[in-house]
């Protein structure tokens, strides 16, 4: 039977004064809420892997730990699992915008078009459409 990995950082020791300073920074939270998850490529996700896969990676040992935890933890799993979505959304992104752009297009091209018609050929440089 496989042994999961434990914990590195359960014999590290923890300098709770900057993980403070770096938790309650002015721009921290504001830097995970416009976090740009778009941006979330494969091997982000393989590099939090066997962080996600501990036995102690869970929000029940981040509660414990501290509150501001148990947050990060939720964010870092939230992330890794929006990934394993939006990498199946995200070409469907792609395909609208480029569908948006050709919709306009044709509505311009159109809209010339019937521009033209109700306008007499010498009147068409002095009408509104």
């Amino acid at each position: 039977m496989e042994q999961r990995p434990t914990c590195p950082l359960k014999d590290f020791h923890f300098n709770k004064v900057l993980f403070l300073q770096l938790m309650s920074g002015g721009g921290f939270l504001t830097n995970l809420m416009t976090f740009p998850k778009d941006m979330i490529n494969e091997e982000t996700v393989e590099l939090l892997e066997p962080y996600l896969s501990m036995d102690d990676f869970n929000m029940e040992t981040a509660k414990r730990v501290c509150g501001d935890v148990a947050g990060l933890t939720s964010w870092v799993q939230a992330m890794a699992y929006f990934y394993g979505i939006n990498k199946e959304v995200l070409p469907l992104k792609v395909c609208a915008s480029c569908s948006q752009t050709k919709l306009a297009s044709a509505l311009t091209k159109e809209s010339y078009s019937r521009a033209k018609q109700w306008c007499s050929c010498s009147q068409f440089l002095s009408c509104p459409f």
